[in-house]
C-alpha cells in the first residue's frame, strides 16, 4: 500500500507498507475407518495452510495406517493460523463378532434360515427325491405331550416311589 508522506521540507518520500498479517484457516476433521482387529486408517485431508500430525508424527493428505489410540491435531504453516477445532482422538478397538455373524457347525445341525439340504428357508426337500430321510432340527426340543413312557422310565420311577413309601411305613413304625 503505497503511503506519500512529507517531511517538513524537501521532496516528498514515498513509503511502502507491508502487512505481515496472517491468514485465518479451519482444518476439516480427518475421518477414522476401522479395519482388521484394532486398526484401521485415518483419512487426513488436503487443506491450505494446515499441517496434520498423526501422533505427533507430519503427514501428508490422504489415508494412513493407525492402530489403537490415535491423535490428529492441525496447526497451521507460517502465514496461517488456525481457528476452530484442531485435535481430534480415536480409539480402534477389535470388536468380537455378534451372535448374527457366528455360525456354529455341528453334524446334523441345520443353519438357520435354511433348508435341510440348504435351500431357501422353509424348503424341506432334499433334492434327491422323496427318500432321502428328513434331518433333525438343531437346538433343543420340546417333548411330545401324552406320548407314551418308555419302560425304563417307569422302572427307575416305581423303585424311587416304592422306596420312599417304604422308608415312611418303617418311620411310622418306630414313632
Amino acid at each position: 500500500m503505497p503511503v506519500e508522506a512529507v517531511p517538513g521540507e524537501g521532496a516528498p518520500w514515498l513509503v511502502e507498507l507491508r502487512f505481515s498479517g496472517t491468514v485465518a484457516v479451519e482444518p476439516v476433521a480427518p475421518t477414522f475407518t476401522p479395519g482388521e482387529g484394532a486398526a484401521g486408517t485415518v483419512g487426513v485431508p488436503d487443506v491450505e495452510g494446515v499441517e496434520y500430525r498423526v501422533d505427533d508424527v507430519p503427514v501428508g493428505p490422504g489415508e494412513h495406517a493407525a492402530a489403537g489410540a490415535v491423535t490428529v491435531t492441525a496447526g497451521a504453516f507460517d502465514g496461517y493460523v488456525v481457528v476452530g477445532d484442531a485435535t481430534w482422538s480415536h480409539t480402534f478397538v477389535a470388536v468380537a463378532a455378534t451372535p448374527d455373524e457366528t455360525v456354529e457347525r455341528r453334524p446334523g445341525a441345520v443353519a438357520a434360515g435354511a433348508g435341510s439340504r440348504g435351500g431357501p428357508a422353509g424348503d424341506r426337500s432334499s433334492g434327491a427325491g422323496d427318500d432321502a430321510p428328513p434331518v433333525a432340527a438343531a437346538g433343543p426340543q420340546e417333548p411330545a405331550r401324552n406320548a407314551p413312557l418308555d419302560p425304563l422310565t417307569l422302572l427307575v420311577g416305581g423303585l424311587v416311589l416304592g422306596g420312599l413309601l417304604l422308608l415312611r411305613g418303617r418311620r411310622d413304625q418306630i414313632a
